[in-house]
């Protein structure tokens, strides 16, 4: 703007300062609206862009370094006096230390066995089926497994299904 106007001297002399004060504005208020309708954070971003350009064209990378190392500076440092404002405050320097410490194990803890629940001795418990029966439901799920469902006789059907039956009213209490 100031180059438009033929004004260079209200850049004090020097684009760099101008353009690491803009960078640093915009990194305080990013959303703060210049000339009324342009977020500062995209002036700045044209400032920086703009400022490149010029230094590339000139073929002077000192001053596009330069340029760069003085936006960085100025966001880095209003970065670091936001986060010197706030209570939980964390030096720099413990910063990087806590890039490069050990990093803690974690142990998969195992959850404890449910603990079975015991009736009251007045409700209506069914007993338990005889090991006879259980052994008769395993040989036929045995037949079942290696034969298929359709080798089993109408009577093993009728064992099956009352074992079934049985294991869901077990479930329902």
């Amino acid at each position: 703007l100031a180059y438009g106007l033929h004004r260079p001297e209200s850049l004090l002399g020097n684009f760099y300062v101008v353009a690491g004060m803009v960078v640093a504005f915009s990194t305080l208020y990013p959303n703060a609206l210049a000339f009324g309708f342009i977020p500062f954070k995209y002036a700045a971003a044209a400032c920086v862009f703009c400022g490149s350009l010029m230094q590339v064209s000139e073929k002077d990378f000192f001053g596009l370094a330069a340029l760069w190392v003085t936006c960085a500076a100025a966001m880095l440092y209003i970065l670091h006096a936001l986060d010197k404002d706030y209570d939980d405050y964390v030096p720099i320097t413990a910063r990087i230390r806590g890039l490069f410490r050990r990093k803690p194990k974690f142990h998969v803890v195992r959850r404890p066995l449910p603990q079975p629940t015991y009736h009251s001795r007045y409700e209506d418990e069914s007993p338990e089926p005889e090991s006879g029966v259980t052994a008769e439901v395993d040989a036929i799920l045995e037949k079942v497994a290696h034969s298929g469902l359709n080798s089993l006789s109408p009577a093993e059907h009728g064992k099956l299904q009352k074992a079934r039956e049985e294991l869901q009213r077990r479930d329902r209490l």
